[in-house]
């Protein structure tokens, strides 16, 4: 029986010993969870990560858009050289199309109407004026500009036009000593002007203001002279680029 107690007591603490260590924390979870929960000091080299910086709430300022465009413009247009020094302001209308080449040139194709009012170019010996005082002007031409900026969107350019003038009624008679009045008298304008144009930041849009001075050489019909009227148009502009 002596025997069998002791083995009984061999197997009780061998068993009290298994219990005990299962109790104890093992030291692999307890650095494994230690390493889980404490961050990673910073890299005193490198330092703490940067946030990215703020971004404009009006985002990127894009250069201004040139290439391809058409233009509308709107003004006032008077003829000098007649009876009045300058005729009455009437409206003016053109409309064009063109390509900017570079940051300061362009080359374009243009129609302006406009007219003259109440200015004789070709009085009689009495005063009186022999043929139309009021006509209408149209002006098909070519022309090309060229400028410096004054801002990044501000250009100041000078400009140059070439082509063929209608006017209508004719101002002059058909010859000296006739009083035959045509409906059309065509002939040949050269020009230059002043532009100040801004890039708004409405995309593809353009603003501008034109002072624009033309002179124009008409033929009478029956020979014996010509018709020289010189004009001037100031209009607001717009253009769109495509």
């Amino acid at each position: 029986m002596q025997p069998g107690r002791q083995l009984v007591s061999v197997l009780a603490l061998a068993c009290l010993a298994v219990a005990a260590r299962g109790a104890e924390p093992q030291p692999d979870l307890v650095t494994k969870s230690r390493t889980q929960a404490t961050p990673a000091p910073p890299d005193p080299v490198r330092g703490a990560p940067q946030a990215a910086g703020p971004v404009s709430a009006t985002g990127v300022d894009e250069r201004p858009r040139r290439g391809t465009f058409a233009e509308v413009t709107l003004g006032v247009f008077t003829t000098m050289g007649g009876s009045r020094f300058m005729s009455n302001g009437q409206p003016y209308l053109g409309l064009m199309v063109g390509r900017e080449v570079g940051e300061a040139a362009s080359i374009f194709g243009a129609l302006g109407i406009g007219a003259s009012s109440a200015s004789c170019f070709d009085l009689g010996s009495t005063g009186n004026c022999k043929a139309a005082d009021s006509f209408g002007a149209t002006y098909l031409e070519v022309g090309a500009s060229y400028g410096a900026q004054l801002g990044s969107r501000v250009l100041l350019s000078g400009k140059i036009v070439a082509g063929l003038t209608n006017l209508s009624p004719a101002p002059v008679t058909d010859s000296p000593t006739s009083n035959v009045v045509s409906d059309n008298l065509f002939g040949f304008h050269g020009g230059v002007g002043l532009s100040l144009d801004y890039a708004t930041r409405l995309d593809h849009f353009l603003v501008g203001l034109d002072a624009l001075a033309r002179y124009t050489l008409a033929q009478r019909p029956g020979g014996g002279g010509s018709a020289n009227v010189a004009s001037l148009s100031v209009m607001p502009r717009l253009r769109y680029v495509f």
